[in-house]
């Protein structure tokens, strides 16, 4: 899956620097006129993720749900991030139970269901069976149904059954909490590294999970009103020879990005560097930048 998240990436990064060519004639000309003093530059901020997260919604607390008393659920020690985890679901009554696979994610602190996508759809499986005493692992994958989640502490809610008089969900709930610091890498840039062609970009990454990164960086550029543009894309030539593109739990990565052949020399101004980053196991790259300044 790294492998084709990441020739995906590079072939994404050839197609956008065609598109951009006529800009960069028009940018590598006035950088000519630029004077030794547009060298000088200096960071601005340090990380910011490019990807909007789920906020939950202003829905009254839950009132239609009953909580089991013989089946217990717990999160899993080290596994919950933003996309998802696993819990575990243990059997306390003396007999064989079934559940279902539809779940809910609630806020706890204001005890209302987290926001989901209109186009989500529950799980339309068939109960499934746990005998008594047993203990069943549940990979549970939120991402599709409600995007990533915040920082901050909620419950993940199991459908066990529905009660046919009074309508409401039996439910299991486990308390989780999630942490950004952990499960978040974080990105800047070396400030005495940083000139109109070239910076060094530094990777902690967290220590949840191994990532890749994705072979190919954007240049965005923000306007006086502060908004911002895709300036060009460039693909990441040197990592990909080096190989030096994957991180394990806790590593690290040290990036030059030198987009003089394929763009020229950055004007005076804001701008951020942005990459993508595919954790370990996930489908979902997450896009990290780093803004910075060239005065």
């Amino acid at each position: 899956m790294r492998k084709l998240f990441i020739a995906a990436l590079a072939c994404a990064g050839m197609l956008g620097l065609s598109a951009c060519g006529e800009a960069r004639e028009i940018q590598n000309s006035a950088s000519e006129e630029q004077t030794t003093a547009s060298s000088a530059a200096t960071t601005v901020t340090t990380t910011a993720t490019a990807v909007t997260s789920t906020v939950t919604s202003t829905l009254p607390p839950l009132s239609d749900f009953t909580e089991t008393e013989d089946l217990k659920l717990e999160a899993k020690e080290n596994t919950v991030n933003d996309e998802g985890g696993v819990f575990c679901l243990t059997n306390q009554s003396g007999g064989q139970r079934t559940y279902q696979t539809d779940f809910r994610i609630i806020d706890a602190a204001t005890g209302a269901q987290v926001r989901t996508y209109p186009a989500a759809e529950e799980e339309k499986e068939k109960p499934k069976k746990i005998a008594a005493g047993e203990t069943v692992e549940l990979k549970v994958n939120w991402y599709d149904r409600c995007g990533r989640l915040k920082g901050g502490d909620y419950y993940y809610e199991l459908l066990i059954s529905m009660d046919q008089q009074s309508g409401n969900r039996i439910v299991c709930r486990a308390p989780f909490s999630l942490v950004e610091a952990v499960f978040t890498p974080v990105v800047t840039i070396d400030p005495d590294s940083i000139t109109p062609e070239k910076l060094r970009l530094h990777i902690q990454n967290s220590n949840d999970c191994g990532r890749s990164y994705g072979l190919a960086y954007r240049m965005l550029i923000f306007d006086e009103n502060g908004r911002e543009s895709v300036l060009f894309r460039v693909t990441d030539t040197e990592a990909r020879v080096k190989k030096n593109y994957h991180m394990d739990a806790g590593g690290s990565l040290d990036l030059v990005c030198d987009w003089t052949k394929q763009y020229g020399s950055l004007l005076e101004g804001k701008y951020a560097i942005e990459i993508d980053l595919l954790a370990d196991g996930s489908e979902n790259a997450k896009a990290f930048r780093a803004e910075f300044e060239i005065v």
